[in-house]
């Protein structure tokens, strides 16, 4: 039987000042005020609001700082950093070592976690997702099931919809990305990129660049010859009537649309 964390137990890192209050989007949200050293913080320090103890863990050296909101179910854990002006509602989250700040939004079931920041102006909202070392940016958006992982960057007016991951790569300027699958390059403009269905199997998605030499199909991630070379591996036992030649057929497409002289 898993062993319940008592929350009362855990020694207070900070206290909510009743007399300084404020309310935004319909929640009642208060200064806090440090009670003992920790992270960069000393005891003393006037902190951001919150709307309660449910907001801002006490364990770790998790802080909201300057005039920074988290309100409503919204919750900052470990050593993540809420900072500036920014806000984190709803129902999100900040975890890990993750950094909210600059005029930055999280809010609906938004998460930012690992060593991801969003700064700026920069949103994650739906279910979208930002983590590893992926930066979120200027007034990019993170939006649906949509996300910005490992050294994934978004920047600019850039915006990631749908079920999109950005895994490496910076996403700039006011691209839309949108759809389902895997986009680890460089995506200036919308014509950067695009993707494809395989129509032999269910939610077979390929993504590939308009613009270098890169394949991207569920676990796979490579070049022209090795995206087909995986498909050429496959025992016969094992292999789907007609996919292979789908394969090859789509790759020739492609590449006498994008990169035939």
């Amino acid at each position: 039987m898993d062993k319940i964390h008592d929350v009362s137990k855990v020694e207070k890192k900070y206290e909510i000042l009743k007399d300084r209050s404020l309310t935004m989007n319909g929640s009642e949200i208060y200064r806090i005020r440090a009670l003992k050293d920790f992270g960069d913080v000393k005891a003393g320090d006037i902190g951001g609001y919150i709307a309660s103890e449910e907001n801002l863990s006490h364990e770790g050296p998790c802080w909201v700082y300057d005039i920074a909101m988290v309100y409503h179910n919204a919750k900052v854990k470990d050593n993540a950093i809420v900072r500036g002006s920014a806000h984190v509602y709803n129902e999100a989250q900040v975890l890990h070592n993750a950094i909210v700040e600059g005029h930055a939004r999280v809010f609906g079931y938004g998460s930012v976690f690992g060593n991801a920041k969003i700064k700026d102006s920069g949103s994650v909202f739906d279910q979208g997702a930002v983590h590893g070392s992926a930066i979120v940016q200027d007034n990019a958006t993170v939006k649906d099931h949509a996300r910005v992982c490992n050294e994934g960057i978004i920047k600019d007016y850039a915006y990631a919809s749908g079920d999109i991951m950005v895994s490496r790569g910076t996403i700039s300027n006011s691209t839309v990305l949108f759809g389902v699958g895997e986009i680890n390059f460089d995506v200036n403009v919308r014509d950067d990129w695009t993707f494809y269905r395989n129509p032999c199997v269910d939610s077979g998605f390929i993504t590939t660049s308009t613009k270098i030499d890169v394949w991207n199909y569920r676990f796979f991630s490579g070049t022209a010859e090795e995206f087909i070379d995986m498909f050429e591996r496959v025992e016969d036992h094992h292999r789907i009537p007609g996919e292979l030649e789908f394969i090859k057929a789509l790759v020739k497409f492609h590449q006498d649309l994008y990169f035939k002289a």
